[in-house]
């Protein structure tokens, strides 16, 4: 398919526009107005089904006190009304029919001045359920006050984080992480780093996607989970100040902020963070090498220290110039500077052939990166009763170098008895990311919402790669051909989606099917190396969610997703971690798709069970191989032919008290393996199970304390086999001068039990790696609120998949 033909695609597409804005829509349109007659901003509004007294939908008003709902089913409702200060207004009973109803404004009393200030401590149940969205409410919520991003991920049904930090959703790994609707490009440390520094105070809600809907990117096999910020309500400025310090082996210190500005058509917000940290682990290394008659044995020991500085922005703005058309704009990046050190030693026994008894080793590495994005918006509403089209255009530019020195030397004894083997190795990456979206949102008649959109984007990389090898004679570094590669990568990826949703009294349904036509190209400059391939993929996607009346609900889920190999996976070069140590890109990868069907069901919104089913075609998996004469150890990716994947997940969370909070959740899961894996066929079925505990207590004086744990059952895919491991955590928080201040004190892994231990046998490789993370820590955490803050962002980066995938590659 050239690019002629992707135009037409485009414009049939962009088509389906036009005949869809001679429907109407059903919705809602009232104020509210003080005893005055003023026009009252913020107010909380709920919208009531008259027929069984349940929440339907909410909203707050705007600055002139007016607010609206679209895109609702007809039916009898009431509106309930509160603000802090006011008396809570609950309505009569109206009925809603097609089009526009316009209600007459609610008024609300102010409280008798004499009534004293009450400390609301009741903890309420934030997790809800629609259109196949797991939701956790923030706003408003005790429970998260103080808290992190990331100890909130770890309160979300079917979400698991385990000791390699990696996320998991209903058992399975490579999930994606959004912040207002953008997947973040950051990955290990670096994002779970990011993840700590965002405060509760700053999250409006946060969404698990097991099988995200057709407008979002057909990326992530396992599923998405977007970070939702607060708005800007409060006229004038607001912001937040933030600082954290941690000691465990190594010390960890970050500060963080924002500052908004909010005008009467406008507003400016901001975040930006400075963090300097160490992260450090111990491990072991074993491997066994069969070799007739004899075996061979190398114990590597070593430690791992992992120095990260990094300075992160964010700035952006909208401005309103009328009630219909509204522009923004965001500016995000920042540089970052990460030495990494590894040192120990190898030491050889059993059948001995090598020359010497052990090895020392040291590696140096630098890198820096400067990942800036620019990002410009446009909405604009074309009716009264809420048809919108909205366009994004991001630019984002990846600019890094990653320098190593290894240095290897060879002992019998006391004795230095070879020539040193000493490298230095310099990776250049250059990756720019265009993407331009347009969508279109329109309830057709009998309140049918289409929503339906196209985007196209275009990425190029390039990757240069040398390597040196040390003289031992001289000590001059001479170039290494074999090594050093020059590695350039084009893909384009035309995309475009169709979705209708409806509610018909207590059903919602959605479905939706996106179309993605995508055009790689690769070229090893050195070796000549080259190919290009083409594919069209469609991705369908369906919801139901039933209420089946009274404590009763449940939601069908279904879907078709993809995993394309991240961009260094895709490079072919060699990179050395140590003498016996090595990683490899696969350019032959292909990218990993899978369906996904899931049904969940909820009894009083306190026990959430799901049953999950996923096929995997073409899975992406992390293997090693070695080379017996050589000692080295390589890890690598490849594809198996399929998977199959199933999991039952069931989360509870009960108020036992009005102070006492619990929530529990447990996965089991079943996954089989088919396929080839390097000349050798892989036909395995394993069984495991995780789980996870929290209590949260709410004690007078505005203190708060909350104990956690993990469990991370064993799991094997036929060759690796990784051993259980469990967490214990508590953490004390104090808030001050009407939570304007707070002070949290956590201490992690108590027992340190967090431990990483893998055994592989496969081929002719015979190896076990254990690594022991700095996770023993206690943590100081400060916080300062002034002002209202709460900043939320519409969403409008088109580039979020992409930039998902500028991280990647194994090691050990």
């Amino acid at each position: 398919m050239n690019y002629s033909t992707q135009r037409r695609i485009l414009l049939f597409l962009l088509m389906i526009f036009i005949p869809t804005l001679i429907y109407s829509q059903s919705g809602l349109t009232c104020s509210v107005k003080d005893s005055s007659g003023a026009g009252l901003p913020f107010v909380n509004i709920a919208l009531v089904s008259h027929h069984d007294s349940t929440f339907v939908t909410g909203t707050t008003t705007l600055e002139d006190g007016s607010f609206t709902f679209r895109q609702l089913s007809g039916g009898s409702y009431f509106l309930k009304a509160s603000a802090v200060g006011y008396i809570e207004y609950a309505g009569t009973k109206f009925r809603l029919d097609t089009g526009l109803t316009i209600l007459p404004d609610i008024f609300l009393s102010r409280k008798s001045s004499t009534l004293k200030e009450v400390s609301i401590t009741a903890i309420r149940e934030s997790i809800t359920f629609k259109d196949g969205v797991v939701v956790m409410n923030i706003e408003d919520n005790p429970l998260a006050t103080g808290s992190t991003a990331l100890e909130l991920l770890k309160r979300l049904p079917g979400v698991f984080i385990d000791n390699q930090n990696n996320i998991h959703i209903n058992g399975k790994s490579g999930v994606r992480i959004m912040l207002d609707g953008k997947i973040q490009r950051l990955s290990g440390n670096e994002l779970f780093a990011l993840l700590n520094t965002l405060s509760a105070e700053s999250i409006s809600k946060i969404e698990v996607m097991s099988n995200p809907p057709v407008r979002y990117d057909s990326e992530g096999t396992s599923g998405m989970i977007n970070i939702v910020s607060r708005k800007v309500k409060v006229i004038g400025f607001s912001g937040t100040l933030g600082a954290g310090f941690s000691k465990g082996h190594s010390a960890r210190g970050a500060a963080d902020g924002s500052l908004n500005y909010k005008g009467r058509k406008g507003s400016v917000y901001s975040n930006f963070g400075y963090a300097n940290r160490t992260f450090y682990n111990s491990y072991i290394f074993d491997r066994t090498y069969d070799l007739p008659p004899a075996l061979t044995y190398l114990k590597e020991v070593g430690e791992q220290i992992n120095y990260q500085e990094l300075f992160y922005y964010k700035v952006g703005g909208d401005y309103s110039f009328s009630s219909k058309t509204t522009i923004g704009f965001q500016m995000n990046g920042g540089p970052s500077n990460t030495p990494f050190t590894d040192i120990g030693v190898n030491t050889v026994s059993g059948d001995n052939v090598l020359g010497y008894d052990y090895t020392l080793y040291n590696v140096e590495t630098r890198e820096s990166r400067n990942v800036p994005g620019y990002n410009i918006n446009l909405e604009h509403h074309l009716d009264t009763s809420g048809t919108t089209l909205s366009y994004s255009g991001d630019l984002s530019l990846y600019d890094g170098t990653r320098e190593a020195h290894s240095d290897n030397r060879f002992y019998s004894g006391a004795n230095e008895v070879l020539a040193p083997n000493v490298y230095k190795s310099r990776h250049e990456t250059d990756i720019d990311i265009i993407t331009n979206k347009l969508d279109f949102n329109k309830t057709l008649k009998r309140s049918w919402l289409l929503e339906t959109g196209v985007k196209s984007t275009v990425v190029k990389s390039s990757n240069d790669y040398t390597l040196r090898m040390m003289e031992p004679i001289t000590g001059t570094f001479i170039l290494n051909n074999e090594f050093s590669n020059v590695f350039r990568y084009h893909e384009s990826i035309s995309a475009g989606y169709v979705n209708l949703k409806k509610e018909i009294s207590k059903t919602s349904i959605q479905a939706g099917v996106r179309s993605e036509y995508t055009f790689a190209s690769a070229h090893n400059i050195t070796s000549g190396w080259k190919f290009d391939k083409q594919y069209l993929s469609f991705f369908p996607n369906v919801s139901l969610d039933k209420n089946l009346g009274g404590v009763h609900k449940m939601t069908l889920t279904a879907g078709r997703r993809i995993d394309r190999p991240s961009y260094r996976d895709l490079n072919p070069f060699k990179s050395y971690q140590d003498n016996y140590s090595s990683t490899v890109g696969n350019p032959n990868l292909k990218p990993q798709t899978s369906v996904n069907s899931a049904i969940r069901h909820s009894y009083k919104e306190m026990l959430f069970t799901t049953v999950s089913y996923s096929r995997y075609s073409n899975l992406i998996i992390s293997y090693d191989f070695q080379n017996d004469s050589t000692k080295e150890t390589t890890s690598t990716l490849s594809n198996l032919s399929k998977s199959d994947f199933f999991s039952v997940n069931p989360y509870f969370q009960k108020n036992v008290t009005s102070y006492l909070h619990l929530t529990m959740s447990a996965n089991l899961f079943y996954q089989d393996f088919s396929g080839d894996l390097n000349n050798t066929n892989v036909d395995y079925r394993t069984w495991s199970y995780n789980g996870n505990f929290s209590a949260d207590i709410i004690f007078p004086a505005e203190t708060r304390f909350v104990v956690s744990s993990f469990y991370n059952g064993p799991f094997s895919n036929g060759f690796q086999s990784i051993r259980p491991s469990w967490s214990l955590d508590v953490s004390l928080r104090k808030s001050f001068y009407k939570n304007k201040l707070s002070l949290t004190l956590s201490a992690f892994d108590l027992f340190h039990k967090n431990v990483f231990s893998m055994r592989s046998v496969f081929q002719n490789q015979d190896y076990i790696f254990i690594t022991t993370p700095d996770s023993r820590r206690v943590f100081l955490h400060v916080l300062w609120k002034f002002g209202n803050v709460k900043v939320d962002v519409r969403q409008k980066a088109s580039n979020e998949e992409e930039k998902g995938r500028l991280n990647g590659g194994g090691g050990k």
